[in-house]
């Protein structure tokens, strides 16, 4: 069974199928209303992880390769999913700090990565 989930744009919610969903976040290209439209915008390396409660984003776009993006977004799922509405925003949780320090270090690491040639 197809998993779509419903984000929320600057225009209007709309309904995506994800390329992974977990229990709280999914991860996606980023989308844009043209003509009326969702369309995905395919920049390599470039994901959306978005909270599926609030369809917002979780936060900044995730460089790097899809692996690491769901490597990522697996440290956190459950805490997204586990959150009440009144619990959506990281900040509210006092994890914020946590996310940003997680989403740079695999930033980093990512980085580090390609200045040495590697994949």
């Amino acid at each position: 069974m197809t998993r779509f989930v419903t984000i929320t744009t600057t225009l209007r919610p709309v309904s995506i199928k994800p390329n992974w969903c977990g229990k709280g976040l999914a991860i996606h290209y980023k989308v844009q209303i043209i003509d009326d439209e969702p369309e995905f915008v395919k920049a390599r390396k470039h994901w959306a992880i978005t909270d599926i409660a609030s369809g917002q984003r979780a936060g900044p776009y995730f460089r790097g390769s899809l692996k690491q993006a769901i490597s990522f977004a697996r440290e956190w799922d459950a805490l997204f999913a586990g959150l009440t509405d009144e619990q959506r925003s990281l900040i509210a949780t006092g994890k914020h700090p946590q996310w940003v320090k997680d989403y740079m270090r695999d930033l980093c690491a990512i980085e580090d990565r390609y200045e040495k040639g590697l994949k």
